[in-house]
C-alpha cells in the first residue's frame, strides 16, 4: 500500500501533508497558502490579483478603489497605496482639511497686503494706499496722482499707505475743509495803530488811514496837509 499524493506514511497509516508549512507549494510570493485535506490552495493577498500561483499588483489609484480624499493624491505601492493631501490641505490623506495660510503665516503676502484664505489656497490683496499684486505692494502717492480729498486751500502730504491734509497759512480747518482766517477780526494782524486792516482770502492788507502815509504794517506818519498846500501866485 502507498499513500496518495498529499499524504505521507507507510500505506497503512497516511497523514495529510501540510504543503504550506513545509514550503512544498507553488503559491506566488504575494499569495497566501491554505492547507487542505490532501492538498493546498493559493489565494493572492490583498492588493494583488491572479490565481494564487501568479499574482500581479493592483493599481488602486488607476482602478479607483482607493479611499483617498478628493483633495489628496493617490500613490500606488506594491500591494497597496498611499494617500497624501495636496498643497493647501492637511491630514492623513484619507481626510484632508483646508489650511488657513493667513492664520498660520504660511502665506507669502507683502507686509502691506491682506491675506484672504480660500479653499485650498489663498490670495494676497494690497491694503488701501498701496498698489501691486499682493506679493509686492508699493505705496501710492495720492498727492501726486490727485487721489486725495484735500481742500483747494490745503497742502497734501504723502505718507506710507495714506496722506494728510493741512490748511495753508491764512486758513483754518480740517484740511479737507478750509476757511479763510479773518486776521482783522481776530486781532492776529500786524497793522500799526493808524492803519486799517483789510481782510482778504487767506491773508490781509494794512492800509494807512486817511491823513496818514506809509507802510501800514510798519508805520503810518501824519501827513502835514498845510505844508503841502500850494499858495496862489
Amino acid at each position: 500500500c502507498s499513500c496518495k499524493k498529499g499524504f505521507s506514511g507507510n500505506g497503512e497509516v497516511c497523514v495529510d501533508n501540510d504543503e504550506c508549512a513545509s514550503g512544498k507549494n507553488n503559491c506566488h510570493k504575494f499569495a497566501t497558502c491554505t492547507n487542505t485535506h490532501g492538498s493546498f490552495e493559493c489565494a493572492c493577498n490583498d492588493g494583488f490579483t491572479g490565481n494564487g500561483k501568479g499574482c500581479h499588483d493592483v493599481n488602486e489609484c488607476k482602478a479607483g478603489t482607493d479611499n483617498c480624499h478628493r483633495n489628496a493624491r493617490c500613490q500606488n505601492k506594491v500591494g497597496t497605496f498611499e494617500c497624501e493631501c495636496v498643497d493647501g490641505y492637511s491630514g492623513d490623506g484619507v481626510e484632508c482639511g483646508n489650511v488657513d495660510e493667513s492664520a498660520t503665516g504660511a502665506d507669502n503676502c507683502d507686509e502691506n497686503a491682506n491675506c484672504i484664505d480660500n479653499d485650498g489656497s489663498f490670495e494676497c490683496e494690497c491694503q488701501s494706499g498701496y498698489a501691486g499684486n499682493g506679493k509686492k505692494c508699493e505705496d501710492v502717492n495720492e498727492c501726486r496722482k490727485g487721489l486725495d480729498n484735500c481742500h483747494e486751500y490745503a497742502t497734501c502730504t504723502n505718507t506710507l499707505g495714506g496722506f494728510t491734509c493741512a490748511c495753508k497759512d491764512g486758513f483754518s480747518g480740517t484740511g479737507t475743509q478750509c476757511v479763510s482766517d479773518d486776521e482783522c477780526a481776530d486781532g492776529t494782524h500786524n497793522c500799526v495803530a493808524n492803519a486799517n486792516c483789510i481782510n482778504q482770502v487767506g491773508s490781509f492788507e494794512c492800509s494807512c488811514k486817511a491823513g496818514y502815509a506809509g507802510q501800514g504794517n510798519e508805520s503810518c506818519e501824519d501827513i502835514d496837509e498845510c505844508s503841502m498846500r500850494v499858495l496862489p501866485a
